[in-house]
Formats: structure tokens, C-alpha cells, sequence
């Protein structure tokens, strides 16, 4: 990311920056600007990965399990309950937007082209997305970056507790919640 802003981004002029990340591209953002503050004027978080849903299991849990399962050369394996690409397939069954024409879209666009279809979690990107909330946690305090948090209210991927927290903690963030929305807000 850093070769890419100082590649391409800054590369043109700009009068302001802004980095937009949704989901684990927030965990990203989160993670990015706090090395690199100076590279933006703000950051926009949507829905941003700052703790995931694990589901059935608790955190700790899953974070062992797929712990273990990386180091004894399985971290490549799906994590339990996760598959092969499964996007729902009725409109009233999917847990990702509320927008009739955005489920219509996306299963147009795999339908036409199934090879950019994504499948579940690995365990080892189950280790690693884990330990990037932990990060997290640890820079919300010294976060400089002034950011917008876009808060889903019902999201089934990511949970608001860490969100929330961040955002106390940090000096320039602001939280707008969706009431009702899934995962993709936008």
C-alpha cells in the first residue's frame, strides 16, 4: 500500500488525501495511517474489520485453534464452518447489503466471471486478521488521523465493540451508525 500511495497516489497533485476502507481495507487503513500519518488528511472506516464475528466460537478459541492449525501446516485449510464460494442465494437469505440491486449486480459479475469468486476464511487468515485487531487495539489511543467511522447496525461480519472503542479513544473520529444496515453499507 505504501508503494502504491508513493507510486501512484502522490504522484499527481492533490489538494487533500483520503484513504476509504471497508471491512479488513479498514483494518488496513486503521493499520496504515498510524505508521503513516503524514500520507492522509483523513480516513473514511466502513463497516472496518476491528474485531471479527468468530460466530460459535469465542475469540480466544478461534485464535488458538487456527493458531495450531497454521503451525502444524494447515493454516492454508478452510476454518470450520467455512467453504468454498456460497453467496446466498435468495435476496432474503443474505447477511451482506439491504439493496436489492447490489445482490442482483453481484451475482451478476460471478455469474459471468466465477474465478474472482472468494471462499471462506483460512485458518492462517483467521491467525493474522485477528492479531491485526489486536494492533488495533494497541494504536487507538495514539491515532492522529482525523476519520469518519460508518457503523453497520446489524453486521454479521464485524462486531461494534471495537469500533466503538476505537473511536473513543482516538482524538478525531466521528461515528455515524446506519440503523438496519448489513455489512455493505455503501
Amino acid at each position: 500500500l505504501k508503494y502504491f500511495v508513493e507510486r501512484v497516489v502522490k504522484s499527481q497533485e492533490h489538494k487533500k488525501i483520503f484513504l476509504l476502507g471497508h471491512s479488513m481495507g479498514g483494518a488496513i487503513a486503521a493499520l496504515y495511517a498510524h505508521h503513516f500519518p503524514e500520507d492522509f488528511n483523513g480516513v473514511i472506516f466502513v463497516s472496518p474489520m476491528f474485531e471479527l464475528n468468530t460466530g460459535d466460537y469465542p475469540e480466544p478459541f478461534a485464535y488458538t485453534f487456527a493458531s495450531i492449525q497454521t503451525w502444524i501446516g494447515r493454516g492454508d485449510v478452510y476454518a470450520l464452518g467455512q467453504s468454498d464460494y456460497n453467496w446466498y442465494p435468495t435476496f432474503d437469505k443474505n447477511r451482506f447489503t439491504h439493496s436489492w440491486v447490489r445482490f442482483l449486480k453481484h451475482n451478476d459479475i460471478i455469474a459471468k466471471s466465477p474465478e474472482i469468486a472468494l471462499g471462506g476464511v483460512s485458518y492462517r487468515w483467521l491467525k493474522e486478521a485477528i492479531e491485526a485487531t489486536w494492533k488495533i487495539e494497541d494504536i487507538a489511543e495514539g491515532f492522529t488521523v482525523p476519520s469518519i467511522l460508518l457503523q453497520s447496525e446489524r453486521d454479521g461480519v464485524v462486531l461494534p465493540d471495537s469500533q466503538n472503542e476505537f473511536c473513543e479513544k482516538t482524538k478525531h473520529c466521528k461515528k455515524i451508525v446506519f440503523p438496519e444496515a448489513l455489512d455493505n453499507i455503501l
